[in-house]
């Protein structure tokens, strides 16, 4: 197996303390014959004595050697005590992205992505091939909805306040499976473990900001910046 790379943010110790993570439970529903749903119910609490605000998507997770730059929760999955690319057994729905390599006709490929991409954001054909007409139009309309999206999605969390949500994940039951060119095979008797991290950023992201926008986030104190952990939690993969 080669060397999995993540890439980690330099913080001061000191942030960690700032904020936690904790998986507080994972409910398993195998109801799919194909697929295996999990529901991870997870907090983040605000462990000081001021206000702390970050930027956070919290409608779906990324693997965490492919979330560079990323406002999501991150994840990372261990077989024992070894990390495995994750993004290769969970993911936020049951498409399953694979079976695009087996569609050679470029154009074909294209509509099946679409159709997936649609069928996640929960929006028509029509709406997701008009946004996309909009970004190669319009030059400034990508940096425009991207700061909207940075700026609708910040958490405020008031002093020794937590708040819990909620994420689907899915497995397809396959154990074996393909990243880049890494092969594994889950074992079918191995305990698997569950990871999250965020890391919350601030002028990492102004390139995503307006002018305007990137201004107010510099000024407010209340932002932090870190890297954080949660605990690992028992996660069901076997046969």
């Amino acid at each position: 197996m080669r060397r999995i790379l993540i890439l980690f943010f330099c913080f001061p110790l000191l942030v960690a303390a700032q904020l936690q993570i904790k998986i507080n439970t994972i409910t398993t529903d195998n109801s799919d014959k194909n697929h295996r749903k999990f529901n991870i119910e997870y907090t983040l609490e605000n462990t000081t004595d001021k206000e702390i605000a970050f930027f956070f998507t919290a409608n779906y997770f990324n693997p965490a050697h492919r979330g560079s730059l990323q406002t999501a929760m991150l994840f990372k999955i261990f077989e024992n005590d070894t990390l495995i690319p994750a993004d290769g057994i969970l993911s936020n729905s049951k498409n399953d992205y694979s079976k695009l390599s087996n569609v050679l006709d470029f154009e074909e490929r294209g509509k099946v992505l679409d159709k997936m991409k649609a069928e996640e954001l929960n929006i028509t054909l029509d709406s997701l091939r008009s946004y996309r007409k909009r970004i190669t139009s319009d030059p400034d309309f990508f940096q425009k909805e991207s700061s909207k999206k940075l700026m609708s999605n910040i958490i405020r969390l008031p002093s020794k306040s937590s708040k819990t949500y909620h994420q689907d994940l899915y497995w397809n039951k396959k154990r074996y499976f393909k990243t880049d060119d890494n092969e594994y095979y889950l074992g079918e008797t191995s305990p698997f473990f569950i990871e999250l991290s965020l890391v919350t950023l601030k002028e990492e992201l102004s390139f995503k900001l307006s002018s305007e926008d990137f201004k107010t986030i510099k000024n407010d104190a209340s932002f932090i910046k870190g890297y954080f952990t949660s605990n690992k939690a028992l996660i069901d993969l076997s046969k």
